[in-house]
């Protein structure tokens, strides 16, 4: 079995928009903890396809068969669902490694404890440690420059308001999105309430996406998708701060 492949199981019927955003949090904390995670809420659901449940069920169980994942993540009510218990059973049947989020039966979505599964995977980690990374960074890269584009002081502060500055008129220029419509400049990112994930943790996950890609481009030089460069998700990520903030302090009145 492969200990650093880590499959997600959990209930999604009767869950609030089927249970994803709890699938996604997790997969994301373990994407950046190094794991490969397979993540069943990206393969599609009975809602989407022309299958019955029992079908994904069995599509299911057959990945945890042919690619073993050294490690199953339960998530918190893992007992209701017939689906997560027969994958349960199926990793316990391969000897492979289980860590239980919280509790067994339903509870609301906004319980989901991230530090308990942090520190199970701090233990696990212990055990299997993941392997160094074959791609290395020329230290000399990031040093400073033999010409005389060093940064000063004062070019780094003036970088500082230029970055803010088109920063700012992004966010002026994509207001009417963020608005949806109305007069509420948080209205589209409210939404992810109804998927049980709070809106600041929302913004989080967005700018996760937009860490990863700045982070590839840091160990590849380069990006395959065109049109979002490492400056657009440096200057979205400033305004993803500055939504948060804004958020925070709405909620302090």
């Amino acid at each position: 079995m492969n200990p650093h492949l880590v499959y997600i199981s959990g209930p999604m019927r009767n869950m609030p928009g089927l249970n994803f955003p709890s699938f996604a949090i997790v997969e994301t904390y373990l994407k950046d903890r190094g794991f490969e995670v397979i993540n069943p809420a990206n393969l599609g659901t009975y809602l989407e396809k022309d299958h019955d449940p029992d079908w994904y069920i069995d599509r299911d169980l057959d990945i945890i068969l042919t690619r073993k994942p050294g490690l199953m993540v339960a998530l918190p009510g893992h007992g209701s669902s017939e689906g997560a218990m027969l994958e349960i059973e199926e990793q316990q049947r391969l000897d492979g490694d289980l860590i239980y989020i919280g509790w067994a039966e339903l509870r609301p979505v906004d319980e989901l404890d991230m530090s308990e599964l942090a520190n199970r995977i701090d233990a696990y980690l212990e055990r299997h440690p993941l392997p160094l990374t074959t791609e290395v960074i020329n230290p000399e890269d990031w040093g400073p420059p033999e010409d005389n584009e060093t940064f000063t002081p004062e070019s780094l502060l003036q970088l500082h308001t230029d970055l803010c500055d088109k920063a700012r008129e992004i966010m002026k220029s994509k207001n009417h999105d963020y608005r949806g419509g109305t007069g509420d400049p948080f209205s589209n990112f409210r939404d992810s309430v109804g998927l049980g994930v709070h809106p600041v943790i929302g913004i989080m996950l967005r700018m996760r996406d937009k860490q990863k890609r700045i982070k590839t481009f840091v160990e590849k030089g380069e990006l395959k998708v065109q049109g979002e460069g490492v400056l657009d998700a440096i200057l979205d990520q400033i305004n993803y701060l500055v939504l948060q903030y804004g958020m925070i302090k709405e909620a302090e009145r």
